[in-house]
């Protein structure tokens, strides 16, 4: 790495622009997880967050940012900043590559960068080229970033800044959250503009450089209470049960889904293909749901909207999606029973992440757990819940 590391902190420092710290990073707070049977304690922690108004800077790859005195913001600015993981690649690629003309081209107005989505350049292509972006990230990684700037009064005017190569479907997400269409400017995701004067935060969720996880719960509650706002306020009262399967995915695919449709088809449980939903449409089903299962995959992410009594399945293969980023983080601060129920793995394409394992293996559900599973789930649900005041 021959860059200067730097931080959005500096750069503010040496610039005199204006910075802002909205949580101190804490490694000694852990939430208990409630589990239908027990309580587990994962390793999550308190971010940093932070942001400030940057000048003369380009953003490039995972929303590092690269500043015309030939230094880089690194840490904090993605979901993965372990160890400076696919730094060297993306400098290489974004930064060194196009030195001449980095600077030639500017967005002149003072603008908010969220992105939306990143892309890496792979051996066969673009990453946004031969892989469909991710909505989970979408949310918990770029979505939630609003949760920074709002509380410092800057959503109510500036542009709102993503990339050309974002889902015209994601839009509604942003507009939930307050920001109109008319306020939303869109850049090439590759060799887009430098950026005069741009307000960029950390992110709020991330594993950091020792490789903990750090969930900032302030954030996931800002997001909440903006898309409930956005739709009339939740849906409690409409006490349903929600499948979000894998329909049309590529990899990580339920060999047996259908009969573990079946196994919910029995207890009331609705098949609900978000993709075909409107952000209005997906919130409002989400809200108001009283026990989700999900399959392992961007769509969990939407238990972040899911009321705090909800109880939510996962269903995964062994060792494989363990972050807290599809629902398990947003369940510690939600207080919501989060279970993961791990299927047998079959033979399948490879792409082992950071821990060796195969992460998007297909695999098999155990239908008759899942059975058993789910009664105790229901049985919780109608001993537990306490719906009319006169009941407390």
């Amino acid at each position: 790495m021959s860059k200067q590391l730097t931080t959005i902190k500096a750069l503010c420092a040496a610039a005199g622009t204006p910075f802002y710290e909205l949580s101190i990073g804490n490694s000694d707070l852990k939430l208990p997880l409630r589990r239908l049977n027990d309580i587990g304690l994962p390793e999550i922690y308190a971010p940093y967050v932070c942001c400030g108004l940057l000048q003369d800077v380009h953003v490039f790859g995972r929303t590092f940012v690269y500043s015309r005195d030939d230094k880089v913001v690194f840490h904090c600015q993605s979901s993965q900043t372990y160890k400076t993981w696919g730094l060297d690649e993306n400098v290489a690629t974004f930064i060194d590559e196009k030195k001449s003309s980095l600077f030639t081209s500017y967005l002149e107005d003072e603008c908010i960068f969220i992105g939306g989505m990143y892309t890496e350049r792979y051996p066969h292509g673009w990453m946004h080229d031969v892989e469909p972006p991710n909505f989970g990230h979408f949310i918990f990684e770029f979505l939630n970033r609003l949760a920074i700037f709002e509380p410092l009064g800057l959503l109510n005017g500036l542009p709102v800044v993503v990339y050309d190569r974002m889902p015209e479907r994601w839009i509604g997400f942003l507009e939930l959250m307050g920001i109109p269409k008319e306020r939303i400017i869109r850049v090439p995701i590759v060799d887009g503009p430098a950026y005069r004067k741009v307000w960029m935060s950390s992110s709020c969720h991330y594993r950091d450089t020792a490789g903990n996880y750090r969930f900032w719960g302030a954030g996931l509650h800002w997001l909440r209470a903006r898309a409930f706002a956005g739709i009339g306020g939740p849906q409690l009262h409409k006490h349903r049960r929600i499948y979000l399967g894998r329909d049309g995915a590529r990899w990580r695919k339920i060999v047996n889904e259908d009969a573990v449709k079946q196994v919910l088809q029995d207890y009331g449980f609705e098949f609900v293909e978000a993709t075909k939903l409107s952000a209005r449409e997906q919130i409002e089903i989400i809200s108001g749901a009283d026990f989700v299962v999900t399959a392992a995959g961007a769509g969990g992410v939407l238990t972040h909207f899911a009321p705090e009594h909800c109880t939510i399945f996962l269903l995964a293969p062994p060792g494989a999606v363990t972050g807290p980023w599809g629902g398990l983080g947003a369940a510690l601060f939600l207080r919501q029973i989060y279970e993961r129920i791990e299927g047998e793995p079959v033979e399948s394409p490879v792409r082992s992440n950071l821990f060796g394992v195969n992460e998007i293996t297909d695999f098999k559900i155990d239908v008759d757990a899942l059975r058993r599973f789910v009664e105790t789930a229901i049985f919780r649900l109608s001993h537990e819940q306490k719906i009319d005041a006169i009941e407390l």
